[in-house]
């Protein structure tokens, strides 16, 4: 058998060459096609989650309003069977009550003086004179016809007794005494025929688009005539404007943007300050909207770092597997650097809440407004 080297020898290593670097490149294929595969099926499922969120966040809105605006109808049915029963009571009680029988009133309690003095008796007095003997008034000595005689005088700095117990509440708080709880006084409003009272709801039409990543100026447009607090007068009539401002005050997990409406300019030229909060339609204050939370921006570009991190980890482990030069693991800690400052950069991007052109607001009154400088007679 000779030695001696053949052609054929050399043919045969460069082959066997050849089909394992093609297998190493088959290899590699499968791996970054299941790898695309995977971080497509993340990203689908992302977009689902997402959606899915969105859509019930809608529809807890949705149940939230309905919710609210039942119980104000169920609070005003209720109000308005309340004041039916009572005025219902009323009229029962006048049918019954006889107006000459006069209602039982209990005396006023007595109140005993610290210092008083009892005159002490006198004797062989001369009559009193009566007042009215002179006149025709009074006739003979009935005892009917005599007036009652005044009230001992106590000694002391106040001489007079409370005749009833609202007057002895009256002259408790002038005395500034220590009541646990704050007191208040009923006073009258004034002239209802020219003034909005305080807790009224105006009705108002949004003129401009809120878009609370800039803080601005907003304007809306009343659709009713507004009447006085009596109902008899009109103040503020039909397609007055109002303006007001909002800021960017929209944090995670809100829903809502504060508005605050400043001035009324009426359609007779009038302007008068209101300074009170916007309300949606069921009284809720703030103004809602499409709230954007940002989630691609916020997560994107962090979840695709990520992505590129674990094939680099994938790739590292397979050279360690076949024993080879391991390569890329400056590259791994540099790209998980990269990804923790993204993260940090964009997790914090607040959501953005916009409200449409046309939208129904309402102005909650936080002050009486006062017309009678320019109404007033």
């Amino acid at each position: 058998m000779s030695d001696a080297i053949k052609e054929e020898d050399f043919d045969q290593e460069p082959l066997e060459e050849s089909h394992e670097f093609k297998g190493e490149i088959k290899q590699d294929k499968v791996f970054r096609s299941r790898v695309f595969t995977l971080a497509l099926m993340f990203g689908v499922f992302l977009a689902a989650l997402l959606l899915v969120i969105w859509f019930g966040k809608m529809k807890l809105s949705d149940w939230r309003a309905e919710r609210e605006a039942s119980q104000l109808a169920k609070q005003a049915e209720a109000s308005a069977s309340a004041n039916q029963r009572q005025s219902r009571d009323f009229s029962v009680n006048d049918l019954f009550v006889d107006p000459q029988v006069q209602p039982e009133q209990s005396p006023p309690p007595k109140q005993l003086p610290e210092n008083f003095y009892q005159p002490s008796p006198v004797t062989n007095a001369a009559p009193i004179p009566l007042a009215g003997v002179a006149t025709g008034q009074y006739s003979g000595h009935d005892p009917a016809s005599v007036p009652a005689p005044p009230p001992m005088m106590l000694s002391g700095e106040n001489n007079s007794r409370p005749a009833t117990v609202q007057d002895q509440a009256r002259l408790t708080s002038r005395k500034d005494m220590p009541s646990k709880t704050e007191q208040a006084s009923a006073a009258e409003l004034g002239d209802r025929s020219l003034v909005i009272a305080r807790g009224s709801y105006i009705p108002c039409i949004l003129q401009t688009q809120l878009f609370s990543n800039v803080p601005g100026q907003s304007g809306c447009v009343i659709p009713d005539d507004i009447y006085s607090d009596d109902g008899t007068r009109l103040l503020v009539a039909r397609g007055s404007t109002v303006v007001g401002q909002y800021g960017q005050t929209l944090q995670h997990g809100d829903s809502r943007i504060a508005v605050v409406w400043e001035r009324i300019k009426t359609t007779d030229g009038y302007v008068i300050d209101v300074d009170s909060g916007a309300a949606d339609g069921v009284g809720t204050m703030g103004v809602g909207g499409f709230v954007d939370n940002h989630w691609p921006e916020r997560l994107g570009a962090a979840l695709l770092l990520s992505l590129i991190d674990d094939a680099v980890d994938i790739a590292i482990a397979r050279q360690q597997r076949s024993g080879g030069t391991i390569y890329g693991s400056s590259t791994a800690r540099s790209s998980k650097n990269v990804s923790e400052k993204v993260l940090n950069a964009t997790i914090n991007i607040r959501p953005t809440l916009s409200a449409n052109r046309g939208a129904r607001l309402m102005i909650y009154v936080s002050k009486d407004l006062w017309f009678d400088d320019v109404y007033g007679d």
